[in-house]
């Protein structure tokens, strides 16, 4: 290379000599940091999207195959056209954050759902959307993204009967019972006792003048007592000692008279057999009788034989004399 150049009225010979493959170096050099140059302004615009999808606070597609999308600061928007996506001028200064997203009422929705063809005649003096609106209150029609108010369905409360069961003179002196109403029965409730008494159902007054036969209504509070009556054939006092004989004969077979067999008969009071005309020959003493008084069968000729039964805790028999368990006598026939 040869450079002439001329200064202040001097002619100047300058002669550079630059080697080829230096010269050729240097071009190198320049086009590859050119190159690196473009690829980095380039992969601004290829973003991948995984990145971009991460960053994006919301999207919205503006026509077939084509989506705008801008990061949740608001400093860049990118657009995909056909699955490519390209950066765009920056949005505007204020972050998507702060922009203010208008309230929607519940009725602007209703009024602007369409309305559902229905086949139920049209009441005069009702537009439309007020039957919109009736509808959506009502559970008939559904808004996306609101959550329709119900009133809470209030479960049925059930119906019961508080009874009251009174002993009137047995145990217990008293008793409490619920019961639904299409489930009232009695039979579930424990049935009393009283010495000397049987059991004669359950009364509407405490005289048992009005026998109990049901409850009429669906619910509410009752009272009832405890109706008794004497052992067939005898009166009892209210130890449980048998002290009369009212109707015994239909209770003698074949001359053997078997003594109630109730845990509320105790035992047989001395004068109890007193002026009975059935001639009895045998006389049978259950386990729950643990009280036979002195001279209680003496009034009976006839008797000739007294059996204990074997489980009886208090007597046993042998040839038909009635013993203690002591072994001292208790009752000898004189027949």
């Amino acid at each position: 290379m040869e450079i002439v150049s001329t200064f202040e009225g001097m002619e100047m010979d300058i002669h550079i000599h630059i080697p080829l493959k230096k010269l050729v170096t240097g071009v190198c050099l320049v086009a590859f940091l050119m190159y690196l140059y473009v690829s980095a302004c380039s992969q601004v615009e290829k973003l991948s999207d995984v990145e971009v999808r991460r960053e994006a606070e919301f999207a919205r597609f503006r026509a077939a195959g084509t989506m705008e999308m801008v990061t949740r600061d608001g400093s860049r928007r990118f657009s995909m056209v056909l699955g490519r996506l390209r950066c765009l001028p920056p949005a505007l200064d204020v972050p998507v954050s702060d922009v203010p997203v208008p309230k929607v009422r519940k009725a602007d929705l209703v009024q602007r759902t369409v309305a559902v063809p229905s086949s139920q005649p049209v009441v005069p003096g009702i537009t439309a959307r007020e039957e919109e609106a009736e509808d959506s209150s009502a559970g008939g029609v559904d808004v996306p993204g609101m959550e329709t108010e119900r009133p809470a369905e209030k479960e049925p409360v059930p119906l019961t009967w508080k009874v009251v069961l009174r002993g009137n003179g047995g145990r217990p002196a008293e008793s409490e019972y619920v019961f639904d109403s299409d489930a009232f029965s009695l039979s579930e409730c424990e049935e009393p006792s009283r010495l000397g008494k049987l059991f004669d159902g359950w009364y509407e007054d405490a005289a048992c003048t009005v026998p109990f036969s049901g409850a009429d209504g669906k619910g509410g509070e009752l009272e009832l007592y405890a109706g008794w009556k004497e052992f067939e054939g005898f009166t009892a006092n209210d130890e449980g000692l048998l002290t009369s004989c009212t109707n015994i004969a239909p209770l003698v077979t074949d001359g053997l008279l078997v003594l109630p067999v109730y845990d509320t008969c105790t035992g047989v009071a001395a004068n109890a057999f007193d002026g009975v005309d059935v001639e009895i020959t045998d006389i049978y003493i259950p386990a729950n009788i643990h009280r036979i008084e002195p001279g209680a069968f003496d009034c009976l000729l006839s008797l000739v034989y007294i059996e204990a039964a074997p489980d009886n805790p208090y007597y046993y028999s042998e040839e038909g004399i009635l013993y203690n368990w002591n072994g001292t006598v208790a009752a000898e026939p004189k027949g």
